[in-house]
């Protein structure tokens, strides 16, 4: 039973390292992807106080501007190619979520600084979406590191294929080989000495 257990928790802890990162990008663009729709909907619980601690900017629907801008960190999470794109957003928006601290913290604490509101939370979870976007940068920052690049492998695969392919085309227009009767018979056989013959001598002796 323990065998059975240890095995399925190798099995286990063998999968989440191949996927974990590539889940936890798709759950962050879920999220950013669905509070942004809300913003730019208007229906959002949050909008009031992104609005106390935005109106000095001089934007007018700054609320919608960051739900687009927060709906393109989700899309570009989602998007295997663009994901570059999307942490960079992604790191970028992070000092705003604090300026309500600073700005409105009659909006954030009952007492300062330990006592939350319900905007306070709200607020201080993006310290869990900052530690939770660490880790695709720094699988982005390994990717690259490698020689080559992180599309090396992808590379050498590929031509490994393109090889191939080169390889078996050149076979097929090869034209086939015409078979011989007793081809292989005569290759294995021994070929006949022919006798040598004795030379006649020539000389003077006759005259």
């Amino acid at each position: 039973m323990k065998e059975k257990y240890l095995e399925a928790e190798k099995k286990l802890s063998f999968y989440l390292k191949k996927h974990s990162i590539p889940l936890l990008r798709y759950a962050m663009g879920i999220i950013y992807f669905w509070y942004g729709i809300l913003k730019v909907m208007g229906i959002s619980p949050v909008e009031e106080l992104v609005y106390r601690a935005t109106h000095w900017i001089g934007v007018h629907n700054f609320v919608i501007f960051l739900g687009v801008w927060e709906m393109a960190i989700g899309l570009c999470l989602f998007i295997k190619p663009l994901k570059r794109i999307g942490l960079l957003l992604l790191f970028m928006q992070f000092p705003g979520t604090f300026l309500p601290l600073f700005l409105n913290p009659e909006d954030c604490f009952t007492v300062i600084p330990y006592g939350l509101t319900l905007e306070g939370q709200y607020v201080f979870k993006n310290l869990i979406l900052i530690a939770a976007g660490s880790p695709p940068v720094g699988d982005r920052i390994r990717r690259n590191s490698r020689p080559g690049g992180p599309d090396a492998a992808q590379k050498a695969h590929r031509a490994g294929r393109a090889q191939a392919a080169r390889s078996s085309d050149r076979l097929l227009d090869r034209p086939p080989a015409v078979a011989v009767p007793g081809a292989d018979s005569a290759r294995s056989r021994p070929l006949a000495r022919s006798p040598v013959r004795p030379r006649r001598a020539t000389g003077s002796s006759g005259l």
